[in-house]
């Protein structure tokens, strides 16, 4: 899922198909921003339909 066009900093996709655990202490990440629920609604839906 493409996050271009959606007026946020975060630029980039969401890779679905290839969830895995990672540290983010280990890598030092750090929260930059928030999606919109919209976006989380719908890569939600479509990891659950992978689930299934």
């Amino acid at each position: 899922m493409s996050l271009t066009e959606l007026g946020i900093k975060t630029q980039g996709i969401i890779l679905i198909n290839g969830v895995r655990m990672f540290d983010l202490d280990t890598r030092k990440a750090k929260k930059v921003e928030s999606v919109p629920s919209v976006i989380v609604d719908e890569v939600l839906a479509r990891l659950l339909t992978i689930l299934e």
